[in-house]
């Protein structure tokens, strides 16, 4: 019996360390997370943001950012998995520009 409680305390803490880890992966990431800086010129200028066949991702340590240029979805994949976060709002639209993004890198949004 007490062998049994060790194992559920050991895979306890395990599971708290571990979740622990995944989050400050997801922080440090979000941290770093910086969005595309269109310059005078109007080309952009944040070149860690790359052509997927899809749209545009951008790597992270544990998480990276995904913008589906023909929905308009924005995805994160953790440890490969992908989780479907939310579509792009209006305020993000006029701020961050990812229509013009995603047609200088040969897209056709319909977002």
């Amino acid at each position: 019996m007490s062998f049994i409680r060790s194992l559920k305390v050991i895979f306890t803490y395990f599971s708290v360390l571990i979740t622990i880890v995944i989050l400050i992966g997801a922080y440090r990431d979000y941290q770093d997370f910086s969005p595309a800086d269109f310059g005078e010129s109007g080309n952009e200028q944040n070149q860690d943001l790359f052509a997927t066949g899809t749209g545009i991702v951008q790597r992270g340590r544990v998480m990276d950012h995904q913008l589906d240029c023909s929905k308009g979805m924005i995805y994160i994949e953790l440890y490969q998995f992908r989780i479907p976060f939310r579509k792009v709002s209006s305020t993000g639209i006029d701020m961050e520009k990812p229509r013009e993004a995603c047609r200088a890198r040969g897209f056709a949004p319909t977002f």
